[in-house]
């Protein structure tokens, strides 16, 4: 998948590729100025899945309950979301660590879930807390 920021997106469009933009909507053709202010890119028809895997860190028991209490809402949230083909984030054996295991159909849904989280109460909350996450499917 080719990103596209301003005026190059055109290029994409006049090769007769789809595009996207960070809300997920498509379009073919030229994109409105207005429009272009977005972030868009192509879509050839090979978008590739993003998984998120990994770990939440609790330094101690006051932050796992930080956890505890935002994470449901949290979850509905982010499963709600276009593009969440699955997320889970799960306690283990340990009580301070958490196992968080996500799948967006796309970078365009993956990077619209990391904006809406960067400024939500569970972003706020748990901005502190050590996370250790591998991601594929971002080139």
């Amino acid at each position: 998948m080719t990103w596209a920021v301003g005026s190059s997106h055109r290029d994409c469009a006049r090769k007769g590729n789809l595009l996207r933009n960070v809300s997920g909507a498509l379009r073919t053709g030229p994109i409105p100025v207005a429009a272009s202010v977005g972030l868009w890119c192509c879509d050839n028809g090979a978008m590739e899945s993003v998984r998120l895997t990994g770990q939440l860190l609790c330094e101690d028991l006051g932050e796992a309950a930080i956890v505890m209490q935002y994470l449901p809402l949290h979850v509905g949230l982010t499963r709600a979301e276009t593009g969440c083909l699955s997320f889970n984030v799960t306690p283990t054996h340990d009580p301070l660590v958490w196992q968080v295991d996500e799948h967006f159909r796309d970078v365009v849904s993956f990077r619209a879930h990391q904006q809406r989280v960067a400024s939500s109460e569970w972003g706020l909350e748990t901005s502190g807390i050590e996370r250790r996450y591998t991601i594929t499917g971002i080139s």
